[in-house]
């Protein structure tokens, strides 16, 4: 009796970690996607997937360091990679006119354009909110807002 319930038990912490890394794998797919679609938006910037690889390798490099090790998961660099990604989603909320214009900017298009971190995070936070327990949107929301530190 008691090997039996010790193999049924393999047999279904093994089905919930298999149905774990699906829905894992589906999630990062459709970040990917995503990604995906603001690059294809924003032609003069394809800098996204280079973006999310150095996001990687930065917090590699901070694992190292005794302020951030126990901070610094294997979780937390695949989360960082792919949230990371998704950093100018805001720019979706940005007219062709203005994200495609050729000519230098005016100082009101400038002003749009500098929006679009703040409009990234609350399309994010609104996404989230649906999917509280999904922490790569968690952390695209903040990476989101704080990707400009200033607009000089």
């Amino acid at each position: 009796m008691q090997q039996e319930l010790e193999s049924y038990n393999k047999r279904l912490h093994k089905m919930v970690n298999d149905q774990v890394d699906k829905i894992t794998g589906d999630q990062k797919n459709i970040l990917y996607a995503m990604s995906d679609l603001i690059e294809m938006r924003n032609k003069e910037d394809q800098s996204a997937k280079n973006f999310g690889t150095n996001c990687r390798m930065l917090a590699i490099s901070l694992q190292f360091s005794p302020r951030f090790d126990s901070e610094i998961t294997t979780a937390f660099i695949d989360e960082i990679e792919i949230a990371s990604t998704l950093r100018d989603i805001g720019t979706l909320s940005i007219s062709d006119s203005i994200l495609d214009k050729p000519q230098e900017l005016n100082e009101e298009e400038w002003d749009i354009i500098k929006k679009h971190p703040s409009d990234g995070k609350a399309y994010l936070e609104k996404v989230h909110a649906n999917n509280p327990q999904n922490s790569f949107l968690e952390m695209a929301s903040e990476i989101t807002a704080y990707h400009h530190e200033n607009w000089d």
